[in-house]
């Protein structure tokens, strides 16, 4: 995920996701155009102490998520994984996100002759 603070000891990735596209004409615009949607839906998120293989105090992992990214961190349960993230990234923390968590984007799409 995009990070706000890139010198922050904490990172979110996500670990699988569901992608959904769809292609749709612009409504009253230039017929050679289309609207773009792409749809991920995390199924897991891990949030990983970076270069770090101890793991960080959970108080800290709870208000990472509340602050930087806005989840209620109350609600969710955090899940030591015994691995470290990819290529010995660091220690990392699994959870799985609320189910209305997606990220959209969209862009225009101009056709070929």
């Amino acid at each position: 995920m995009p990070q706000t603070d890139e010198q922050g000891p904490l990172k979110l990735f996500v670990c699988d996701e569901q992608l959904t596209e769809t292609v749709e004409a612009v409504e009253g615009g230039d017929p050679q155009q289309r609207r773009v949607t792409l749809r991920s839906s995390p199924g897991a998120l891990a949030v990983v102490h970076w270069q770090q293989m101890a793991a960080p105090p959970e108080d800290l992992v709870r208000q990472y998520l509340q602050q930087s990214w806005g989840l209620d961190s109350d609600v969710l349960t955090l899940e030591v994984w015994s691995e470290p993230w990819f290529r010995n990234g660091g220690h990392q923390t699994r959870i799985a996100p609320p189910e209305e968590l997606a990220i959209q984007q969209q862009s225009l799409l101009s056709l070929g002759e």
